[in-house]
């Protein structure tokens, strides 16, 4: 047998005497958990691109920046739900991250990300979302019953607007339930607060 036919068979049992390689099963626990998570994120980033923008009329600002004064006088504890929302805001999603580095027990290593609240009390906002409703919602049905706010051309578009926000808040909670109180959407919700608080002000001037 030539050196030529020789060849072959040599580099075939040399091939044949390679280690093989088998990666732990960590590394597959560890890519499925990072896919598992980033699914999560790009399921938030759809749900919050889905959330009605909303934008009252310009007529709207203007009757409530005429009334302002009178508003800053009646209605102290209204006011004062603009402040809750403003702390709530403050809590901020400091870092969702995904990395993989290579390491010498696994090819990847995964980095979770958290969030990281501000203040003594990382439940505030919990509690002051809902904390005015009783007084907000007083406030609603005595503007909807009262016989001289319904002679008001803006009686209608006043409750129309407090409907869309009640729907508007509703949406933002059911998402911060289903995937956690991102950032986004504590600011999203502090701003309806805000409009709602607004809102039921207009509408005590009008009582």
């Amino acid at each position: 047998m030539n050196s030529k036919e020789q060849n072959p068979e040599v580099l075939k049992a040399a091939i044949r005497q390679l280690p093989a390689y088998r990666p732990p099963d960590t590394v597959w626990a560890d890519i499925e958990a990072a896919l598992g998570q980033m699914e999560q994120e790009q399921a938030l980033r759809e749900a919050l691109a889905q959330l009605p923008a909303y934008s009252p009329p310009e007529s709207l600002w203007e009757t409530i920046e005429a009334e302002l004064p009178d508003v800053n006088r009646k209605a102290p504890r209204l006011r004062a739900i603009s402040w809750a929302s403003a702390a709530a805001a403050a809590v901020v999603l400091l870092s969702i991250a995904w990395f993989l580095w290579p390491s010498p027990d696994s090819p990847f290593e995964v980095s979770y990300a958290y969030e990281t609240t501000t203040g003594s009390n990382p439940t505030l906002f919990e509690n002051d979302w809902d904390e005015d409703e009783p007084a907000l919602k007083k406030a609603v049905d005595q503007f909807s019953q009262d016989p001289v706010a319904r002679q008001d051309p803006a009686y209608q578009s006043l409750l129309v607007e407090w409907k869309e926000l009640n729907e508007a808040k509703a949406e933002v909670v059911e998402i911060m339930e289903r995937y956690g109180k991102d950032g986004r959407l504590i600011r999203q919700l502090s701003e309806i607060e805000r409009e709602r608080s607004a809102l039921a002000k207009q509408m005590v001037i009008q009582i």
